[in-house]
């Protein structure tokens, strides 16, 4: 049974150690891993999150297990970097200064700057030009999680990779009531059949019964904060035993 796990589904499998029923075929879109990834962007990219790191504290409280990844990995880093006790103070300055994120992009060419510590402008982009390094090992470990899975990846050339594709496509834009957003992600479900959506998503789900009767993919609210796992797995081993029964019953 084809089952499509939603970008929300992706971060609570990647918070948690989840055992996924072994029989099923699991997929998700690429534009699902791309919003996992700019979540982990975003935040190591965020001069109060990482200043909040520096102290050891969380802007959120209580650090979900995404931020507690970051956490691990930055504070790895600002010690191997062997950076002083003044320097420590100078970035968080720095931090309440400056918007990191928005004055300093991500363009590659800060990975090939060697830039003066003498100020906090210097000491703040040699530690943007590291963050970029250190980025591509979470997003790996991103993938290698996704991988761990065995959840398949649909790419955008499988998607679209037609006129009728496109024409499909456009006909859901034109006739439901999906959000842009999340449109080409439920597409990808339906272009592929899945018999299972599953999303964290409630207002998606509601926005999904104006796809009209013409698929055969349900999709299905999974409460990510009420025994995720378990609520996971019996969604699954319902809309499976359904499945098996109508084929039974020769319906």
């Amino acid at each position: 049974m084809k089952i499509f796990f939603d970008t929300n589904i992706l971060v609570k499998l990647l918070e948690n150690s989840v055992e996924l029923p072994k029989q099923h075929h699991y997929l998700t879109f690429e534009k699902c891993l791309y919003e996992v990834k700019n979540g982990f962007k975003l935040k190591l990219y965020d001069s109060a999150f990482l200043n909040s790191l520096l102290q050891n504290t969380s802007t959120d409280g209580e650090m979900k297990d995404q931020d507690s990844y970051l956490k691990e990995k930055f504070l790895a880093f600002i010690e191997e970097t062997n950076y002083s006790r003044n320097e420590i103070i100078q970035l968080k300055k720095a931090f309440n200064k400056y918007f990191l994120k928005f004055e300093y992009g991500i363009a590659s060419e800060y990975e090939f700057m060697d830039l003066a510590k003498t100020d906090d402008i210097g000491l703040i982009k040699n530690l943007f030009k590291n963050l970029k390094i250190l980025l591509r090992t979470v997003l790996s470990g991103v993938e290698e999680r996704v991988c761990s899975y065995n959840i398949e990846q649909l790419l955008y050339e499988q998607i679209f990779d037609s006129d009728l594709s496109s024409t499909n496509f456009r006909e859901i834009l034109d006739d439901s009531l999906i959000n842009t957003k999340d449109l080409e992600i439920v597409f990808a479900a339906l272009k592929t059949n899945c018999k299972l959506f599953l999303s964290s998503d409630f207002p998606l789900i509601k926005e999904t019964k104006t796809l009209g009767l013409n698929h055969t993919t349900e999709f299905v609210y999974i409460n990510p904060d009420d025994n995720f796992e378990q609520r996971l797995g019996e969604t699954i081993n319902t809309a499976y035993n359904s499945s098996v029964y109508k084929i039974a019953a020769g319906r």
